[in-house]
């Protein structure tokens, strides 16, 4: 479990990037997977709150790469523009049906309810875009999990 292996102390003693190089390490060559991490515009700390959120946020995302992409290839780029952040967690697995999976209830659904449910405590967007591999054609198979959220301190506690 990654959340498990994760130390939240790295999180909150450096911050969110040296937490997520963590995760980065951690996952690097795991059924060889290879994982990039893309801060930009990422000098300074986010709010303490937020920065565990999006932690979570992440981590969420990319347990779901792992337990069901079978990718090789997997991206995380976060991207701060003054007071909104962009986070993209993107992999070359083998991609699903967005649709069918979020209509489903139980286990399978979970992670994406649980994403939906987070972004959305944070006033943010969440988009996934997949492409299954057996539909892909001369395109990539993978899925792109996109979040916007907001840096102004509207966030919602009540979990």
């Amino acid at each position: 479990n990654i959340a498990e292996e994760l130390d939240p102390v790295t999180l909150r003693s450096f911050g969110l990037i040296p937490a997520l190089k963590g995760i980065q390490n951690s996952l690097h060559g795991v059924n060889g997977l290879q994982v990039q991490l893309i801060p930009i515009q990422m000098t300074e700390r986010l709010p303490p709150l937020v920065e565990r959120m999006v932690f979570q946020l992440i981590q969420e995302a990319v347990g779901n790469v792992v337990k069901h992409a079978q990718a090789t290839s997997l991206t995380i780029q976060l991207v701060r523009h003054q007071e909104e952040l962009s986070i993209s967690v993107e992999d070359n697995g083998i991609g699903f049906d967005v649709e069918a999976v979020s209509q489903r209830h139980g286990r399978q659904g979970m992670g994406l309810a649980n994403l939906r449910s987070r972004v959305d405590a944070l006033g943010g967007t969440l988009t996934i875009d997949s492409r299954r591999a057996e539909e892909a054609g001369s395109q990539p198979s993978g899925t792109s999990v996109m979040m916007e959220i907001s840096l102004t301190p509207h966030v919602d506690t009540h979990e």
